[in-house]
């Protein structure tokens, strides 16, 4: 077994969260796929064991591998049972442990990488709703709320609509309402609110999140708000307040090493997003190696749009060369009554000095020529992997 493998075994618990944060700089740089198929259990296990019984800290990291564990493995018998492992700690560890944010973001996750389980996307939804109903009556928790409702507003873009129930969820766009009327105790939330209705708006499931009145009620607090459509609820998401900034999405689309993703809904943002911040700096390599997310995130090649480069695969040099007088030595010969024998040597001799001037030796015309050519080739290549490392960098 890897050292930082071993140090998950071990009794301090300083050397347990080297191990752990080890582990999370290895998986978000680059794809273990092998890595995690043969110790997902024995990592999982070791994990749950420091939610349990380790420091805040062991518990956040804890908690972020098992996350990217699951994001690694992709849908299948093992994101299910790291999911249905999870189950086991997590709803308890939200209640009685000190890290609630990474616990609400690690069941995200999980629950989103569970493979096309609609009633496991909804349990776990009732999970963190219930936790936002508690958490409202608290003080000194806004940072939590804040977590909690754009978790659950994640698994809600991932959710089937036509199997959401309609028993359970009727109370939530007037409860949602309510706490918009409030101008001071929850003006923070304000913001995360309107993002929650606009994604039920858009998932088209506002009857089964409360009656016909409370939805067009809804209906004109998102116009008064200006998000009516995408493109106008990234605009207004833009000025909310700062507690909540880095959880907004500001973009309709998004530019990976030449992958072009295109977010036509607001569901599809706010998906996307939600693993880019949980990812950070891994995003960007598993957005394009990580097939689980290239297949969850539909992308198109995109053609770069810069100075049109027409590269021929194979070309060949001609040289066409006139020698003065060329043709009088046939006209010479003929006039001199030479045989045609003669005429024959003189034809030789010419083609023999054309041979000289247009040969493969290194000072001859096509010599140069070819040359040339592969010079420009060159200078065409590097031009494109220059373009190529900006578009990278940007």
């Amino acid at each position: 077994m890897v050292p930082y493998l071993d140090n998950l075994f071990h009794k301090r618990g300083s050397v347990r969260e080297k191990g752990l944060t080890t582990l999370i700089t290895k998986l978000k740089s680059g794809i273990q796929l092998e890595l995690v198929e043969e110790n997902y259990f024995t990592i999982l296990s070791r994990c749950e064991n420091s939610i349990k019984k380790g420091s805040g800290l062991e518990i956040k990291l804890a908690a972020q591998v098992i996350g990217l564990i699951a994001l690694t493995a992709g849908p299948g018998d093992c994101a299910n049972e790291i999911y249905s492992e999870s189950l086991r700690v997590l709803p308890q560890a939200l209640e009685t442990k000190s890290q609630p944010i990474p616990i609400l973001e690690c069941l995200a996750i999980v629950t989103f990488v569970r493979d096309g389980d609609f009633d496991e996307t909804e349990r776990s939804m009732k999970i963190i709703w219930e936790y936002i109903n508690k958490q409202f009556l608290k003080e000194g928790v806004a940072r939590v709320v804040v977590v909690a409702i754009y978790a659950w507003s994640f698994l809600l873009a991932k959710a089937d609509h036509c199997k959401l129930d309609r028993n359970y969820w009727k109370g939530v766009i007037p409860y949602f309402l309510e706490l918009l009327k409030n101008e001071d105790e929850y003006a923070l939330y304000h913001p995360l609110i309107i993002e929650a209705l606009a994604l039920v708006s858009d998932k088209g499931v506002k009857h089964k999140f409360g009656s016909e009145s409370d939805g067009k009620l809804s209906t004109l607090v998102l116009e008064d708000a200006g998000m009516t459509n995408v493109q106008t609820a990234v605009e207004a998401t833009t000025k909310v307040s700062e507690v909540s900034e880095d959880l907004k999405c500001h973009q309709t689309s998004l530019n990976v090493c030449g992958n072009i993703y295109t977010l036509r809904t607001w569901s599809e943002q706010k998906k996307m997003n939600y693993v880019k911040r949980y990812l950070g700096d891994g995003f960007k390599k598993h957005i394009v190696d990580n097939n689980f997310l290239r297949n969850a995130f539909k992308c198109s090649r995109e053609e770069y749009a810069g100075p049109t480069l027409y590269v021929p695969e194979e070309k060949e040099v001609i040289t066409e060369i006139y020698v003065p007088g060329g043709r009088d030595i046939k006209d010479d010969e003929r006039l001199m009554g030479r045989s045609s024998n003669s005429s024959i040597h003189g034809e030789t001799r010419q083609q023999n000095f054309l041979k000289s001037l247009v040969g493969k030796s290194g000072n001859s015309i096509m010599s140069k020529g070819r040359t040339q050519h592969r010079n420009k080739l060159r200078m065409i290549s590097q031009e494109k992997k220059t373009q190529h490392i900006h578009r990278d960098m940007d």
